[in-house]
Order: structure tokens, then C-alpha cells, then sequence
């Protein structure tokens, strides 16, 4: 029980911070803004594998809230739901 209450106090994601910054990094090399970059990178049959994981994570967190909402308003809670 307590794992999943510091599994969610981080965001519940952790990355590496060795790798922290590598795709935007990629992005702003290229000239472009992440979300074009990713795109990009998607559609290229030429990109490895690692390049989609990247791109494919950088999309995937533009639709991540920080503040997740109850329908009636209000934030939630998450660690209520483990009490």
C-alpha cells in the first residue's frame, strides 16, 4: 500500500535523469517544437526505434493534466482513495 502512495506522490512517472531533455534536445537541433518533432519522427520509416519511443512518449504526455478535475469540480485527491 504504502509503494502506490510514493508512486503517486512522484507523478507516477519516472524518468532517468540522464535522459531527461534528449528529444527536445533532438527537436531544437532539428528546428523544430517537440510536438512538430515527434510527429515528424512518427512518420519517418527511417527514425529507430528509440526515436518513435521518444517521439510516442512526448506525444502521449501533451495530454496529461497536472491537475486532474472531478466532473462536479474540484481537484481529486488520489491519495484519499488509499486511506
Amino acid at each position: 500500500m504504502t509503494n502506490y502512495l510514493e508512486y503517486f506522490k512522484k507523478g507516477g512517472i519516472h524518468i532517468k535523469p540522464e535522459n531527461k531533455g534528449k528529444f527536445t534536445k533532438s527537436a531544437k537541433a532539428a528546428g523544430e517544437g517537440v510536438q512538430e518533432h515527434a510527429h515528424k519522427v512518427m512518420n519517418d520509416p527511417h527514425a529507430t526505434t528509440l526515436q518513435k519511443r521518444r517521439a510516442q512518449f512526448a506525444i502521449n504526455s501533451k495530454k496529461w493534466s497536472h491537475k486532474k478535475k472531478h466532473s462536479e469540480g474540484g481537484i481529486i485527491n488520489y491519495l484519499e482513495f488509499f486511506k
